[in-house]
């Protein structure tokens, strides 16, 4: 009898590392892999077995023709020979990268951030993936402001009215406090703090605006390829998906390059693909759902980064879609006015 495939914990999605350390995911899969059905199915592997095969080819290539030119021990010959094995250092130097990446193929999987895609075409099965952009190490946080009876006010006023309450505290508290933790009177301390702090004149408050916080964050898009496995998924349907990030314009504080990989690649189990879409926030697929009609067409290519910028009200679409690079000479040409 087959076993039963085991439910992934949903507390698990997203344990690996903290959004202020470089390099760890905030959010990660955390799945139970299967190596040999990534052999089978991962573009990505395949792409840089390749790139390896075609680094070695040429780099030995060049490196036989170098040392045959030069054992003919003439000068035009030497010449040419060491040219070639120039050549063949380049392309033998550059092939550390793809072994790199293919050594911690595996590991992205597990521990690399987890993107939400959506499915965009069908032949080939392609999705696409909403990646965030943003290189910085802090989070761009939106908050909401409220007095001490639930009223919402300006962050102007919340700044103003709380300074004015401090230098209240300051002005006529402040040293009492001190002197009852001085002689040891903490309760009556306590007592005394709570009982400013506590007053609704006194007492502001903020919180977070969760949807305002998701749309300040600079975020892109990219294509995958996912191709013929034994999965069945239609337009507009859900993959979650693992990543690898590339080069980045540190001016702009974005990532320029960013390579996804459907899960389906690494599992069939439908539990942990759904626990890994369940991780992703109904924000971002909402934002998938509205950008997966733009990057349709053929003019979005599978080699491309494209960067997402939100439309004014009361254009006929929420977004537009623009190539990385053109992105940048843009907000180059913007500064320079």
């Amino acid at each position: 009898m087959a076993e039963a495939p085991q439910e992934t914990d949903l507390s698990q999605i997203g344990t690996a590392g903290t959004a202020d350390k470089v390099g760890q995911a905030s959010r990660a899969a955390h799945i139970k892999i299967d190596k040999k059905r990534i052999r089978k199915y991962d573009r990505r592997r395949k792409e840089i077995i390749g790139m390896i095969q075609k680094a070695l080819l040429w780099g030995l290539l060049f490196l036989a023709l170098g040392v045959w030119l030069i054992l003919l021990l003439r000068w035009w010959t030497i010449t040419l020979g060491v040219l070639s094995l120039a050549i063949a250092w380049f392309w033998l130097y550059d092939i550390g990268q793809p072994i790199h990446a293919l050594r911690s193929l595996y590991e992205l999987y597990w521990d690399s951030t987890l993107l939400g895609s959506v499915v965009v075409r069908t032949d080939p099965l392609t999705v696409a993936g909403l990646v965030n952009l943003e290189t910085g190490t802090g989070k761009r946080t939106v908050y909401r402001y409220f007095d001490g009876q639930g009223n919402e006010i300006s962050q102007e006023l919340y700044a103003e009215k709380t300074e004015q309450v401090q230098a209240e505290w300051d002005r006529t508290l402040d040293a009492e406090w001190d002197r009852l933790y001085e002689e040891g009177k903490e309760e009556e301390a306590d007592a005394l703090w709570e009982d400013f702090w506590s007053k609704p004149q006194h007492t502001f408050s903020r919180k977070e605006d969760e949807e305002a916080t998701a749309r300040a964050e600079i975020r892109g898009c990219r294509l995958r390829v996912v191709g013929d496995g034994d999965w069945n998924y239609k337009l507009g349907d859900r993959i979650p998906c693992s990543s690898a990030y590339g080069p980045k314009d540190p001016e702009l504080g974005i990532w320029t390059y960013v390579d996804i990989f459907p899960l389906i690649w690494a599992t069939n189990n439908p539990h942990d693909l759904r626990a890994c879409n369940e991780a992703v926030s109904e924000f971002e697929w909402e934002m998938l759902d509205d950008i997966a009609p733009l990057i349709q067409g053929p003019e979005f290519s599978t080699g491309e980064m494209y960067r997402i910028f939100r439309e004014p009200e009361g254009t006929p679409t929420k977004y537009r879609l623009e190539p990385i690079d053109e992105s940048e000479d843009e907000d180059e040409e913007e500064g320079q006015e």
